[in-house]
């Protein structure tokens, strides 16, 4: 199988590479001179021209869904929530700037931090692959352990961050468990290749424990109950307007790709 792609090719994934672009650019600055203003500004600019693209993409009247290696699927629905994530992250990056300014330690890495995250956010709701979804997943989640406990000298954002490390780690490890399970029984990852094969397996036990296994890790990560207890403690704790990214884009790209899954 050829996995050569041309730039073209990658080009529906527009608004992602630009978050991307953005993400590095700050890196770039933070490693030059560290200015607070000029990283808060930077970053706000690439998730405006983000929101700008895709708003332009969905009323262009020219747009073509596109499926990218059979592993991300660009359509309307992709766009819709992209956007929506892009604007809670603009709010929450808006809403850091004046939290963290009094802040004496390191404050730039924040944003950087955060735009991974929204990439990550972004990615997972294009997901059509379990590959995909995994990947994206964690590039969404792996920020947000720094971020919650980003003010580590209070120790309730210390301990909100650990919290979180730990409790989203074992959700990860049960969805990839489940991804095994039904992987065993379909012989694919795709989501739309292997929906005839789900069927037919469903009535296996392994497949039942697989799909109640992606459930759990997603109402985890959602938050609905009796997977909740962690909310309390991880909200209160953390950084206000990073509390309010978790509770925003991550919910919006975990709904996206659940609905996309189901």
């Amino acid at each position: 199988m050829n996995f050569t792609m041309s730039f073209s090719q990658l080009m529906p994934l527009a608004p992602v590479l630009i978050v991307v672009l953005t993400a590095v650019v700050v890196m770039i600055l933070i490693s030059i001179k560290r200015n607070h203003n000029l990283i808060a500004t930077t970053s706000v600019v690439g998730l405006n021209l983000t929101a700008a693209y895709i708003l332009l993409t969905m009323f262009g009247g020219q747009f073509v869904p596109s499926n990218i290696m059979g592993m991300f699927m660009v359509d309307p629905f992709t766009l819709l929530y992209q956007l929506l994530i892009v604007v809670a992250s603009l709010a929450c990056c808006t809403l850091s700037h004046a939290y963290i300014e009094s802040y004496k330690d390191n404050r730039e890495e924040l944003y950087l931090l955060l735009l991974i995250s929204v990439s990550g956010a972004m990615l997972m709701v294009a997901s059509a692959h379990y590959a995909s979804f995994f990947i994206s997943l964690e590039l969404m989640s792996i920020p947000m352990y720094g971020l919650l406990a980003y003010t580590y000298q209070r120790s309730r954002s210390l301990e909100a961050g650990i919290k979180y490390l730990v409790l989203s780690a074992t959700a990860s490890a049960m969805l990839l468990m489940g991804m095994a399970y039904i992987y065993a029984y379909t012989g694919s990852l795709a989501f739309y290749d292997s929906v005839q094969a789900l069927f037919e397996a469903i009535k296996q036990p392994m497949v039942i424990l697989g799909l109640g296994l992606i459930i759990f890790a997603v109402a985890f990560k959602l938050s609905l109950a009796p997977f909740h207890k962690w909310t309390p403690d991880v909200y209160s704790g953390a950084p206000a307007p990073l509390v309010t990214f978790l509770a925003t884009a991550a919910k919006v790209a975990t709904v996206g790709l659940f609905v996309r899954y189901m």
